[in-house]
Parts: C-alpha cells; structure tokens; sequence
C-alpha cells in the first residue's frame, strides 16, 4: 500500500513539474522507471527493486503500480530541488544512459574500472536495445552526473574526462 501510495505522489509530482507526460504513453511509461530510479539516488526511498532490461534498469514493481493506481498519498521527504535539477529537459534517452550508468555502479561493476571502461559496459548493455547510441554521448552524460554531483550523493568517486585530460593532455 505504502509503494502504490508513493507511486500515486511522485508520478503526480513529475505530472505537475513536467517532467512526464501520459502514463497510457509506452515512452512516458518508460521514463517512469528511470525517473524512479535516479530519485532513489537522491533519496526517495521507493523500496522498488531494479533488474536490467533490454532498455536499461526498470521495476517489475512499478508496472504492477502502474496498472493497479490508488489515490492515497504519504509524505515523501527526499531532495526534489536536485532531482528536478537533474532530469528536467532530458529526453528518454539521456534518462535510459544515466540510469544504467548508475545501476552499473549500483552494481558494483564499476569497481576499479576507469571511466572508459563504465563507457563500454553501458554501450554494450544498451546497445542491443536497437539505440542510435555513440559512446560520446554516453561520455556527456556520466560528464554530467558527475558534474550535478550525482554520482558523489551515491558515494560514488568518479574521476571526470577533465581530469584524465589533466593526466595525458588530451581531449576526448
């Protein structure tokens, strides 16, 4: 009851800031789980459990929510300034590359792997999801977690391209 209840509160909480559209949208329905998933980083607490599919980290939870809606709501206290601040303007896409880097590092498989290799692992695992996706695109959006300090409210250390280019002078 608590899941639906918060399910009910932060869809009409993205509904009301525009973050998301129509629910009956299969895309809107897909942005749903990433956006779940990166509110979750930021402390939303949903207690939603998340595999990876096809398109990246979703919920069979929140499928079971969507299709199942009740209109009671508890209190949410998480950061909504810096959740908005993160995915307010960003398309499916970028939503489907942030999460699945987070979930890789949720994962642990990131671990002692540099940031070219959290490029790779993200371009294989959705590049089979039929996805026009080029690994500087992927590259701007870790850039980007990193820079919205995302990625250090999940306590994770992320080295920046800048810091590589520090390093061997180059520019990627």
């Amino acid at each position: 009851m608590f899941r639906q209840s918060l399910f009910e509160l932060f869809t009409r909480f993205l509904r009301e800031n525009g973050v998301v559209g129509d629910l009956d949208d299969f895309v809107e329905r897909e942005k749903v789980h990433y956006l779940f998933f990166i509110a979750d980083k930021l402390g939303l607490g949903s207690g939603y459990s998340y595999d990876f599919f096809l398109r990246g980290p979703a919920s069979s939870e929140i499928f079971e929510d969507m299709d199942n809606p009740i209109f009671s709501a508890p209190g949410i206290l998480f950061r909504c300034d810096d959740f908005l601040k993160v995915v307010s303007g960003k398309d499916i896409e970028w939503l489907r590359v942030a999460s699945t880097i987070l979930r890789v590092y949720e994962l642990g498989l990131s671990k002692d792997i540099n940031f070219d290799d959290v490029v790779e692992i993200v371009y294989e695992l959705l590049g089979g999801a039929d996805l026009s996706l080029d690994r500087d695109f992927i590259r701007n959006v870790l850039d980007e977690l990193s820079e919205l300090g995302i990625l250090s409210v999940i306590d994770i250390t992320h080295t920046a391209r800048k810091s590589a280019e520090l390093v061997d002078g180059s520019s990627r």
